[in-house]
């Protein structure tokens, strides 16, 4: 039974829940018509920093892929291009109307800062398949806009090369934040690099928009060259902490020192790569190599990484190389080698016996040893084969393409990295032919930071004059560690320009980690009757005045140093007048000049004498012993061969068969006679079919290298070293002379000091030459003294072939012939019994006509002498207006005989038509 009370009680319970329901809906219905932001907390959530996040989209340009090495597109992922005002066409063609956008990859080998790929901003209108256009205007601006908020501070980093072997005028960057221009543009030259030289430039910009468009526009020279950029990023910078965190606990403390990358190479790795069984079955897998390390659960297949390159990230990062396996049936040695050039291999250990690495320390496995990778290094590693010869590293472009090593990354700076010397066609790769464990052990973090350097632009003191307005010539800093910070100069100091006086500017700058750097300037305000002091400049010659120049030779202008009292040496005003004709002999005056900031100026002169080249003197034969030939050899001169003439001036070929006497070699400036004899002696000895033009050309120096081969074991292999190099020296000439004589020649000691030092050099030094090394060189002294050029030396090229006359100094036209017949159809007896009965008769017949002509021409014409010869009759010209040919005078074959070289316009065939009439 219910009380009026409770009666009561329950009617406004139930009121209350009616309302409840009733408020509930009405919300409901709300919250469905008006948005509302609420968080978990009830409270609306702010923008988040991330200073992880990179808001530029395809900032490294890998997307589209290039299937070549360059290629353009109508249209790129995330940018927008236009192109740069500018001519509509170029050389009869039409501009497209949409702008084209040029992404390179490996262009003659060119690294990208960053990936694979990078672009070029002064582009190109019709791409490699067409190049029927060069030097067209291509220049291009690109944006990207960017989702930013105000207020925040944001870091724009980006890298920066310019192209090599381009001017700076080709490489200039302009980059602007929402139309504002981010420092100053940005320029470097390539005319001195033949890779990319990339370098990082960073701001820092507070945003005052929510929406940003980044801009790069090419604002070098507009001719389809220049201008690289790559690694665009815009990341948030999140303000400061008040309560830094701690350090981290140096027990804790696991360094990230060796940085392993993977988008160096322009040539990817073969990820997931099959790996056959072992050659030899009783040998482990990779994978029994890995477990054995300690390594469990690593999947051969899954996980090969693509590291190619490691870089050290601070000075004296030091690592542990620890042998784990190898195919046993070959030995290798394993080393590193800088980015890019096999040539700076590094041996580490051996397997085995390898002679070209005969003093590398030869390790047994389990074996291990610490190295030092210093000045932040980039390094590959790599393997050496003993018996194949060949470098095998981590870098894919340096093999060709194949993929030589399998790289696993096994825990945190540690790398096992297994090498195959198979090509990936084969099913049988191992990858087990050398197994080595990298790891890291230390590097050191603590950098020692420079402050940065600031210089004032204009002069200090500043003179204005009264009621001038004042434009501050600004400064300009830089800092070792930070870069560029001209953008960051704080300027403290005004200028009154309607106040007489002196007034201090001062301008700081500092780098990231506080260091700073201050100067001043004073800004003397004057009256115009009352000027303050200004002392001229002064102009400093460099070098001779006189200064002496020979004739032909390319002018470079010493130049001048310049000074004043009160401006600084970079903004002086200079200019240098005059030119210098080194095609005519003269006197020319060169004329510097400069002009400092207050108008006073300075000159001064210099005289420039273009003189005929000296003539080198004579210098008589002297005496010595013989010489041989034949090796490597570097540098342009040739060795001393006065020790191949006896005292009294007699050739020993004379006497004793010495065929050849000097040395030659392709790009020298030769003894055109010594050349013919090897051309001759080639033709006649070895079957080929050279012109005998006294030039060393390209078919000479292929020709010689057949015939070092073919007797590799007398002239290459005494040098420690089995590859051609087309020299014709000690052991090449000694050969030569010993097939020509049919005799056997020792060297004097001399020659073989020098071919055992050279040979145990490259033992030593399998790198630099001899050993291994595809080039192995040797020092000759210059022998040109021996050699009389007149003025107007004939210059033995291709292009004027020198044609042989001989002139006895006894005037006897029978000596000539024998000369002729001596120098080049001269055989010894091996010829006749090395050919074939046809070819002796052939020769028989030649020599015949060859003596009835020298007899023919023996018995006419006066007499005169005691030995009863005929003198020579003077050379008839073909042309009396003609300018007579330069003479060059060689010492002879014979020893009463000289040699003389002209260079008229009639080729060899033509010596007879010269010679004196009967």
């Amino acid at each position: 039974m219910y009380s009026e009370k409770t009666k009561k009680n329950r009617n406004k319970t139930k009121k209350a829940v009616t309302s409840f329901l009733l408020f509930s809906f009405l919300f409901t219905q709300l919250l469905a018509v008006v948005p509302v932001s609420v968080s978990a907390n009830n409270v609306e959530q702010l923008p988040i920093c991330d200073p992880d996040v990179n808001l530029v989209a395809n900032g490294s340009f890998e997307t589209p892929s290039v299937n070549d090495s360059w290629d353009i597109f109508l249209s790129i992922p995330n940018w927008s291009i236009d192109w740069l005002a500018g001519p509509n066409s170029f050389e009869y063609v039409t501009r497209p109307s949409s702008p084209f956008f040029e992404i390179q990859k490996n262009v003659d080998g060119w690294f990208p800062s960053e990936g694979i790929q990078y672009a070029e901003l002064d582009t190109d209108w019709n791409g490699p398949s067409d190049d029927s256009l060069y030097g067209e205007p291509a220049s291009i601006t690109i944006w990207q806009n960017i989702e930013t908020v105000s207020g925040f501070t944001y870091k724009l980093s980006f890298d920066f090369s310019a192209r090599p072997s381009t001017p700076a005028s080709d490489n200039m960057l302009e980059v602007k934040w929402n139309n504002s221009s981010v420092g100053s543009t940005i320029t470097a030259s390539g005319e001195t690099i033949s890779n990319t030289e990339w370098n990082n430039h960073t701001f820092e910009i507070l945003s005052d928009s929510n929406n940003t468009e980044l801009r790069f526009t090419d604002l070098g020279v507009p001719n389809s060259l220049g201008t690289f950029i790559d690694n665009v990023s815009v990341t948030c910078v999140p303000e400061e902490d008040s309560e830094p965190e701690p350090e981290p606990d140096p027990e804790d403390f696991n360094p990230i020192c060796l940085i392993p990358s993977s988008n160096v190479d322009s040539l990817d790795d073969t990820t997931k790569e099959e790996i056959g069984d072992p050659y030899i079955p009783s040998e482990l897998t990779i994978g029994e190599i890995i477990e054995n390390a300690g390594y469990l659960g690593v999947d051969v297949l899954e996980d090969q990484t693509q590291y190619q390159i490691w870089q050290s990230e601070k000075d004296n990062t030091s690592i542990n190389i620890k042998f784990l396996d190898e195919y046993t049936a070959q030995n290798f040695v394993f080393g590193y080698y800088q980015k890019g050039d096999v040539n700076s291999f590094v041996p580490v250990f051996r397997s085995g016996e390898v002679a070209e690495y005969a003093s590398t320390d030869e390790f047994v496995k389990g074996q291990d040893i610490n190295l030092d990778i210093e000045n932040l290094d980039k390094i590959g590693f790599a393997i050496f084969t003993g018996s194949g010869k060949y470098l095998f590293t981590t870098e894919n472009s340096l093999n060709g393409g194949e993929d030589h090593a399998l790289v696993y990354h096994v825990a945190d700076n540690e790398y096992l990295i297994g090498f195959e010397d198979l090509p990936l066609s084969n099913s049988d790769k191992d990858y087990q032919d050398v197994a080595v464990l990298v790891t890291v052990l230390s590097c050191s973090f603590e950098e020692e930071n420079t402050p940065p350097t600031i210089n004032l632009i204009g002069a200090d003191p500043f003179n204005l004059l009264l009621n001038t307005p004042f434009v501050d010539p600004g400064a300009t800093a830089t800092d070792t560690e930070d870069g560029d910070l001209t953008s960051e100069i704080i300027v403290d100091g005004t200028v009154a320009t309607t106040t007489l006086g002196t007034y201090t500017l001062t301008y700081s700058v500092y780098d990231s980690e506080g260091l700073g750097a201050t100067t001043t300037r004073e800004v003397i305000v004057y009256e115009e009757s009352n000027p303050p002091a200004n002392t001229p400049p002064v102009v400093t010659l460099i070098g001779d005045h006189p200064l002496e120049w020979t004739l032909d030779n390319p002018f470079v202008d010493p130049g001048a140093t310049y000074t004043d009292a009160e401006d600084d040496d970079d903004t002086l005003a200079t200019t240098t007048t005059g030119t210098v004709d080194t095609s005519v002999v003269g006197s020319y005056i060169l004329t510097y000049s400069v002009t400092d900031s207050g108008g006073l100026s300075a000159t001064t002169t210099r005289t420039v004498n273009v003189v005929e080249t000296p003539v080198p003197p004579v210098t008589p034969p002297s005496g010595g012993g013989g010489g041989g030939g034949g090796g490597g050899g570097i540098g342009g001169h040739r060795r001393d061969i006065s020790n191949l003439f006896a005292p009294q001036g007699e050739i020993l070929g004379a006497t004793s068969c010495l065929y050849l006497i000097d040395y030659v070699k392709i790009d020298w400036k030769n003894d055109p006679i010594e050349v013919l004899k090897v051309q001759s002696f080639l033709n006649v000895f070895e079957n080929e079919n050279l012109s005998l033009t006294g030039n060393f050309d390209q078919t000479t120096f292929e020709a010689v290298a057949r015939f070092q081969t073919k007797y590799a074991s007398d002239i290459l292999t005494p040098w420690g070293d089995n590859v051609t190099t087309g020299f014709v020296y000690i052991l090449t000439k000694k050969k030569i002379n010993e097939i020509y004589c049919n005799t056997l020649y020792p060297i004097s000691q001399a020659d073989q000091n020098e071919i055992d030092s050279f040979r145990t050099f490259g033992e030593n030094n399998p790198n630099v030459g001899g050993g291994n090394s595809n080039t192995g060189y040797i020092f000759a002294p210059d022998n040109a003294s021996n050699v009389l050029y007149n003025n107007n030396s004939a210059k033995v090229d291709g292009s004027d072939s020198p044609v042989v006359k001989l002139k006895d100094n006894a005037s006897t036209s029978d000596s000539i012939l024998k000369n002729v017949a001596v120098s080049l159809f001269a055989f010894p007896k091996k010829i006749f019994t090395d050919r074939g009965s046809v070819s002796v008769i052939l020769l028989l017949i030649l020599i015949a006509v060859i003596v009835a002509v020298a007899r023919l021409f023996a018995g006419s014409g006066p007499k005169s002498g005691p030995d009863g010869n005929s003198p020579i009759a003077p050379i008839a010209k073909k042309d009396d207006n003609k300018k007579d040919a330069p003479v060059i005078i060689l010492p002879g074959v014979l020893p009463d005989e000289e040699i003389i070289i002209e260079n008229p316009e009639e080729g060899l065939d033509e010596i007879i038509d010269d010679l004196p009439a009967k």
